[in-house]
């Protein structure tokens, strides 16, 4: 890394980092760790760019492991097409002219000598003249490159907005649930003092009526005639009526408290609380009596969506109670294929790297990944398999001509990887 350069022994930049690399070639093994800044760099881009090509090349070919910096942009799509090398590249931010030193690997970098020109104050018109100098080609990839950044940069952006706004939610979810438990707590003591004092009422009418029965026994015992026999009857007949009104309206309050509070009587007495809907488990309707498995609860709207046999209904919240899950029968064949579908969909990719792998292991890999999109039911799927010799390749679209689920394939555009990729229509 770096240089030195000496008048005295006759060493340009170019010359200095020479001396380096070729000790570097020499003593490149197995197990080695090579670091080049700015590789073939000092001379002429043309031949700098292909005398560093063949250098990582070989260092390679000795087993060496290769981190490279570089401007060029052959040395980039070299590691495109390269089966064991692979893009990486650096943000560097124009505005301030510092970098990030956030790394994306598998993305080459974007030039920024115009940006930085620009921002530094060198004439438009120079940097005009400048642009219009570049090949269409460069400007091309130059172009896609940026491209490719600005929608990295907008994902990483929207990822960050998801994540705040997902952090807000909880914490909004949580003190909403802290305020309704609460609220919960506080309606349920007033519930246990007026079912204490409706109990206490209950009581006493009760024993008014025990007490005016055994009255009744007396004066009949004494043979009192019927007219005070007739006077104890209706006094007995109110004080049932009361005993009767004070039960009613101690459970009509019970049943108000539990639809607020979330408790049936029972629980309340006990001090237990009924299970929340949740996600996962398993609800009734007790409105429509409507039982199925709940998907979804939204705090924003208290209401709760029930999906039973591929339909759902959506009831408010306070109207499901959990109930055990019912016993499953077992899947039809239609229902078993579609959960191995869907379990395919979720776990396969859109491209497979065979890239540095033998080609009897790249075909074995190569037929499971088939298998595997098919059954998912993909349209299309990329085979990244680098240039390299092309044995790799060779052997890879020989084997897709033969695979009778294959309609056909085709080697892959520029920004999908070029001669180094083949797409599959499948």
């Amino acid at each position: 890394i770096g240089d030195e350069q000496s008048i005295a022994q006759s060493l340009s930049t170019f010359s200095s980092h020479l001396v380096n690399v070729v000790r570097f070639v020499e003593a490149a093994a197995p197990g080695t760790l090579v670091l080049l800044d700015e590789v073939g760099a000092g001379t002429d881009p043309t031949e700098g760019s292909a005398l560093a090509m063949a250098i990582v090349e070989r260092m390679l070919a000795a087993g060496a492991v290769v981190a490279a910096t570089t401007h060029y942009a052959e040395l980039k799509t070299f590691a495109t097409e390269h089966a064991n090398l692979t893009n990486a590249s650096v943000e560097f931010d124009v505005a301030s002219l510092r970098p990030t030193y956030r790394l994306t690997i598998g993305l080459p970098g974007k030039s920024q000598a115009f940006a930085i020109a620009d921002r530094l104050g060198l004439p438009r018109d120079v940097l005009e003249d400048a642009q219009l100098r570049l090949s269409a080609e460069h400007r091309s990839m130059e172009e896609t490159l940026a491209a490719i950044q600005r929608a990295e940069q907008a994902r990483g952006e929207e990822l960050d907005q998801a994540r705040e706004e997902r952090a807000a939610a909880a914490e909004e979810r949580a003190r909403a649930r802290t305020g309704v438990t609460r609220a919960r707590r506080e309606a349920g003591k007033v519930l246990d003092d007026a079912r204490r004092a409706a109990d206490d009422m209950l009581a006493r009418a009760e024993r008014d009526v025990a007490e005016l029965r055994r009255e009744v026994n007396r004066l009949q015992a004494a043979g009192r005639g019927p007219r005070g026999r007739n006077a104890s009857m209706a006094g007995l007949d109110e004080l049932a009526r009361r005993a009767a009104a004070a039960r009613t309206a101690m459970e009509r309050a019970a049943a108000e408290g539990a639809d607020f509070t979330g408790q049936s009587s029972g629980d309340v007495a006990g001090g237990s609380a009924r299970p929340e809907p949740r996600v996962g488990l398993f609800g009734r309707s007790r409105t429509l009596g409507t039982t199925g498995r709940i998907v979804d609860r939204s705090g924003r709207t208290g209401r709760v969506t029930l999906e039973t046999e591929g339909a759902r209904v959506v009831v408010p919240s306070d109207d499901v109670e959990v109930i055990p899950e019912p016993a499953l029968a077992p899947p039809s064949t239609d229902l078993a294929a579609e959960e191995l579908r869907r379990r395919a969909a979720a776990r396969i990719a859109p491209r497979l790297d065979l890239r540095g792998e033998r080609v009897e292991a790249a075909l074995e890999q190569l037929d499971a990944y088939l298998d595997e999109a098919l059954l998912a039911g993909l349209d299309s799927v990329a085979i990244i398999h680098g240039a390299g010799t092309g044995a790799l390749r060779r052997a890879i679209r020989d084997r897709l001509a033969e695979h009778p689920r294959v309609r056909e394939t085709r080697s892959g555009r520029r920004e999908e990887g070029g001669d180094g990729t083949t797409v599959v229509e499948l």
